[in-house]
């Protein structure tokens, strides 16, 4: 019998608050503040989540209408990809007294940091057969940035979960699904 969980964990700093979590997009936000204050964010001792770089080829023109809510600094969605619009958003941080900081921090990088998160599970998605990914995509409660595990047992229903759903996707995992599992994860 072979099992393989696949878990997609909110992404923390290592240390857990008694601030609710909102996904990887908090330890991008957390890092800008971090950089912001000058806090040095590389921390020495026990392992700690780390959040993956930001997917730097991302074309910001295709995403910036979904986040206008967010805009404030029209610099930052004007950007050619993520990694020029976290390049430019701190650019903008340092360059405005500390109350115009906070707005910015509030709007513009809690914005860029969930599309950063929502690119992030996208990509890790990728890992699983089309069929699990879809499936798990078309549940009627299915939000990406709600996104949190998905179980992969061979031989069982593969279940995901997320805010407050659970889905037990009507697909039985199979030692296939396991192998293409397995390959994406070390090609």
């Amino acid at each position: 019998v072979v099992h393989l969980y696949v878990f997609f964990f909110q992404a923390e700093d290592g240390i857990r608050d008694a601030q609710e979590s909102r996904g990887l997009g908090d330890v991008y936000k957390r890092q800008l503040l971090a950089r912001d204050n000058g806090i040095r964010t590389g921390i020495k001792g026990p392992k700690v989540a780390v959040a993956p770089a930001p997917p730097s080829d991302s074309d910001m023109a295709k995403y910036a209408p979904l986040f206008k809510d967010f805009n404030t600094v029209s610099r930052v969605w004007e950007a050619p990809n993520l990694t020029e619009a976290w390049r430019i958003l701190y650019e903008e941080l340092q360059a405005v007294e500390p109350a115009e900081r906070s707005k910015i921090r509030a709007t513009d990088g809690f914005g860029l940091a969930r599309l950063s998160s929502n690119l992030e599970i996208s990509r890790i998605l990728l890992i699983l057969p089309n069929d699990i990914r879809e499936a798990i995509s078309k549940h009627e409660k299915f939000k990406l940035s709600e996104l949190e595990e998905i179980f992969v047992h061979c031989g069982m229903h593969v279940e995901a979960r997320g805010g407050d759903w659970v889905h037990s996707v009507p697909i039985v995992a199979t030692v296939e699904d396991i192998k293409h599992i397995q390959k994406r994860l070390n090609p």
